[in-house]
Order: structure tokens, then sequence, then C-alpha cells
């Protein structure tokens, strides 16, 4: 082989070699841009599912106050109908009381009008007694008047 032969046989290796290095280098390249696409994508994934578990988690805690606050209303409501409860027990006993004191004062007017009808019976069972027992002594004068005239 001549050496001019020689010389263009590595020229060519030499291209060759230079074209296979630029391919590998581009090669290199995109295998790091891939690499750093991935890492992104990566990245990006954990970014949203980050920002998902933060609205999940901000979720569950509104949820979990939405269940407090009903709780809390449901337990103010229960509050208040014990209450109202409580105040129509009480005005339930209040009225009872009521009547029964009304009872008790119409029953006490009924007998203090039974003892005054049974006194005002007993002053006129007395009055009669004593206008009887006035017309008897009457009578008797009569009748003793009759008798002096008769045996005179």
């Amino acid at each position: 082989m001549e050496p001019i032969d020689v010389a263009a046989h590595l020229k060519i290796v030499g291209e060759s070699l230079s074209i296979i290095g630029t391919k590998l280098q581009e090669h290199r390249v995109s295998i790091s841009l891939s690499i750093i696409g991935t890492k992104l994508q990566e990245h990006r994934v954990s970014i949203s599912l980050s920002i998902i578990g933060t609205k999940l988690q901000e979720h569950r805690v509104s949820i979990s106050l939405s269940i407090i606050g009903t709780k809390l209303q449901e337990h103010r409501v229960s509050i208040s109908l014990s209450i109202i409860g409580t105040k129509l027990q009480e005005h339930r006993v209040s009225i009872s009381l009521s009547i029964i004191g009304t009872k008790l004062q119409e029953h006490r007017v009924s007998i203090s009008l039974s003892i005054i009808g049974t006194k005002l019976q007993e002053h006129r069972v007395s009055i009669s007694l004593s206008i009887i027992g006035t017309k008897l002594q009457e009578h008797r004068v009569s009748i003793y008047s009759v008798r002096q005239l008769w045996l005179a």
C-alpha cells in the first residue's frame, strides 16, 4: 500500500470517526435532554401530586370543619329544644299550679258561702223559734186571760 492510499484511508477513517463522534455527541445530548425532560416531567408530576394532596387535605379539613359545624348546630338546636321543652314544662307547671290555686280559691269561696249559708239558716231557725216562742207565750197569756175571765 502506498503512502497516499494510507493517508486517504486514514482521512476517511478520521472523517468516519468524526461523524461517529458527532453522532455520539448528538446522541449524548439527546439522552441528556431526554433525562432532563424525564426529570422535569417527574418533578411536575411530584408537584402536581403535592398540590393534589394539599387540595385533598384542605378538602378533608373543610369537610371536617363542616361536620363539626353541623354537629355544633345540631347541639345548639338540641340545647334550644331542651330549653324550650323546659320552659314549656315550667309553663305547664305554672298553669297547673294556677288552676290548682284557682280551684282551691273557688273551694274556699264555696266553703265560705256554705258556712255563711249555714249561719244564715241557723239564724233564720233561731229567729223562727224566737217568733214561735213569742207566739206561744202570747197564746199562753191569751189563754190565761180568758181563763181568768172565765173563773171570775
